[in-house]
């Protein structure tokens, strides 16, 4: 396909296009956010130099359901496991709460933040030993500069000392995986309960209602297919209460850090030395659309090495074997959905949400139908042949109900700009190097990832890829100058 047959050139002019607002030049240096964690379950920021959109604050509350771990094991919690819990909700509220773009949306944004964190924990040496581990994940999944202080004297969590939890027992846990309530997760968790025996354990973070109550209602379902093979443990966490505080960053790269953890934690719980992370392959590499979109500013959150740098961050704290490992690593996502049985599940797959804006997306409809994520779910159900609920999306960017915008259009344009940049590059004599060119962090994944059929797994992940876009979209190609009227 050559550049000239994309949607850019069709929709190169759409209407409603706006002129952005020029920016103002406040605020020359990048600021240093440092942060401290109370035992009594608070927190403080202070900003270097001092931020009018993120003022300082003192004593703010926070909290995390580490309980509902120790009721799933059927045991307290040790001081290194609430310790390990403990560090991921601080690196995930530090994260969140300092934001890249600091000076106002009309100043000058510094993606890359320096981040310093003081917290107690019941051993600081042994934490001072993990540090470089830790960070090493924490660079490559949100480009940060990050520092962390340990101080001793953490207060006991009543997660340690409910010694009452061990008459409940636990079931025995054949394997343990991240649950999202997307469709990837829940594809994958299908998948392996068909073809793995015994109980599997899913585990979900939660920061919203909407989506521990999506989850619950998924899990509901699956376990009617598969009773008593299923347990399942939802994790509450973060900040209660929002009100008077200012200063957030939307990107949040650390929610992967934080899920990981916890689903990490649960796996070492339950006497599991594995956590699967169900995703498909092209998302997992999530490659960039436009040149715009640098190192993390797209998510890295199931990419390849965050899970190798998380594997190896956890073996270093607990000092045992453990991997986080995705099985899907070289599969579409049509791909998770078409194997053999998985049509019995289609009803089930459409309750799954994969919006971008999920759980902020309050309208009729379930998913928007014009985001990135939304334009892939369809593609997967359309390669898989699982026929999709057309009615779960706002709009259908197929059979469009009328003239799209031009920010409706602009996910399926860049997809399509994508799909054609790969095919242009898999059509070259030397396709790895062509792709390398366009995305060169594929490069240090081939290396860091350490496998000898990396590149060519890769290779055939892609065109796949493509040929499943180029299905998909034809008819969108064919009726591209009505939707843009």
């Amino acid at each position: 396909m050559k550049r000239n047959d994309t949607f850019f050139v069709t929709l190169g002019s759409c209407r409603n296009a706006h002129p952005k607002t020029a920016r103002a030049k406040r605020g020359t240096q990048r600021p240093e956010f440092r942060f401290c964690f109370a035992n009594n379950w608070t927190f403080s920021r202070a900003s270097l130099p001092s931020l009018a959109i993120a003022r300082d604050f003192r004593g703010v509350a926070f909290d995390g359901d580490f309980v509902a771990l120790a009721k799933q094991a059927g045991r307290p919690l040790t001081p290194r496991e609430a310790d390990f819990a403990w560090v991921a909700l601080a690196v995930y509220l530090a994260d969140r709460t300092a934001p890249r773009n600091p000076y106002g949306n009309n100043g000058p944004a510094f993606w890359r933040r320096r981040i310093h964190v003081t917290i107690a924990v019941t051993d600081t040496s042994a934490w001072q030993a993990v540090t470089e581990p830790l960070i090493h994940v924490l660079e490559y999944l949100t480009e940060d500069d990050w520092t962390f202080k340990f101080v001793g004297d953490r207060k006991s969590f009543g997660a340690e000392s409910q010694e009452h939890l061990r008459e409940l027992g636990g079931p025995r846990i054949a394997w343990t995986s991240l649950y999202s309530g997307g469709l990837d997760s829940l594809a994958g968790a299908l998948r392996w309960l068909r073809s793995v025996a015994g109980i599997g354990l899913l585990v979900s973070g939660q920061t919203h209602s909407r989506i521990a109550a999506g989850q619950q209602a998924q899990v509901a379902e699956m376990r009617e297919h598969f009773p008593q093979r299923i347990e399942h443990v939802g994790v509450d966490y973060g900040l209660p209460d929002k009100k008077g505080l200012s200063g957030f960053e939307s990107s949040q790269r650390t929610r992967a850090f934080i899920h990981t953890a916890l689903g990490s934690l649960a796996a070492l719980m339950a006497d599991n030395r594995q956590l699967f992370l169900f995703e498909n392959g092209f998302g997992a590499l999530n490659l960039p659309c436009d040149s715009a979109q640098i190192g993390s500013q797209n998510s890295r959150g199931t990419h390849p090495l965050f899970l190798q740098r998380m594997s190896a961050f956890v073996r270093a704290v607990f000092d045992r074997p453990f991997v986080i490992a995705n099985p899907f690593t070289f599969s579409t996502k049509a791909q998770m959905l078409a194997a053999p049985g998985m049509n019995e599940f289609a009803s089930l797959f459409r309750k799954s949400f994969s919006c971008d804006r999920f759980p902020n997306y309050h309208h009729k409809s379930a998913q928007c139908g014009c985001c990135a994520s939304c334009l892939v779910r369809r593609l997967a159900f359309h390669g898989s042949g699982i026929a999709d609920d057309l009615e779960g999306y706002t709009q259908d960017v197929l059979r469009p109900r009328r003239p799209l915008h031009e920010s409706e259009l602009l996910a399926v344009t860049k997809l399509d700009i994508q799909a054609s940049t790969l095919a242009e590059a898999l059509g070259s004599p030397s396709p790895w190097s062509a792709l390398c060119i366009r995305w060169p962090d594929m490069i240090r994944t081939q290396i860091e990832f350490g496998s000898a059929t990396f590149q060519d797994s890769t290779l055939d992940l892609l065109r796949r890829h493509v040929a499943e876009w180029q299905a998909f979209a034809a008819p969108l190609r064919e009726s591209a100058p009505a939707l843009a009227a």
